[in-house]
């Protein structure tokens, strides 16, 4: 997985990377990356809650990279969670903008140990690392690639923190089919497409 995050994040850098954008329903997406860290939650002594209010949200959108994100945000918030502590997924159908186009967020929270606030403007950038993650340290590439895909999939990465009180990513991404380029659309992009 590492050495994929690496050549992900130099192919985001050197523009090489495309979107590959499909129709589909985003929930059996997400849901299942949530549910793949379950036994990991469980063997800590944390509560892992998926939470949505929608039976479907549908929408194109590039299922590689949006799994890729999620299972970066998740994976970070149970490592800096303790014992039990909570991490919760929620996936939300965002109003839509002025001009009509749906949004969806997805917003991972956790009651750990937070981010001190003169690291959070350097949180995503490549290989960074809170000095004191002590025995949580990772490569310091999740982050900086999950905000490259998000910003790729033309959305937002954000991330509010309080030390000792826990973090909120919350990542926005459209999925209207005309915010895409024709060339970012998995159907423009198949061999039997002229």
């Amino acid at each position: 997985r590492l050495i994929n995050d690496v050549l992900d994040l130099s192919r985001l850098e050197a523009r090489s990377m495309k979107l590959r954008a499909d129709e589909g329903d985003l929930l059996p997406v997400i849901r299942p990356i949530v549910d793949s860290f379950r036994s990991l939650a469980d063997q800590n002594g944390i509560s892992l809650r998926f939470k949505t209010s929608s039976p479907e949200i549908r929408g194109v959108f590039d299922r590689e990279k949006l799994e890729t994100v999620i299972y970066n945000l998740v994976s970070n918030a149970l490592k800096f969670t303790s014992p039990k502590g909570t991490v919760d997924v929620e996936v939300a159908l965002a109003d839509p903008e002025q001009g009509g186009t749906r949004w969806v967020s997805v917003t991972v929270t956790d009651n750990g140990r937070g981010i001190p606030a003169d690291k959070l403007d350097h949180l995503f950038d490549r290989y960074y690392q809170v000095a004191d993650a002590d025995r949580h340290a990772g490569s310091g590439l999740g982050l900086a690639l999950s905000r490259g895909l998000v910003h790729l999939h033309h959305g937002t990465i954000t991330v509010t923190s309080s030390e000792h009180q826990g973090s909120s990513f919350v990542v926005n991404v459209p999925i209207d089919p005309q915010v895409f380029a024709p060339e970012e659309l998995a159907e423009a992009q198949s061999p039997d497409h002229p």
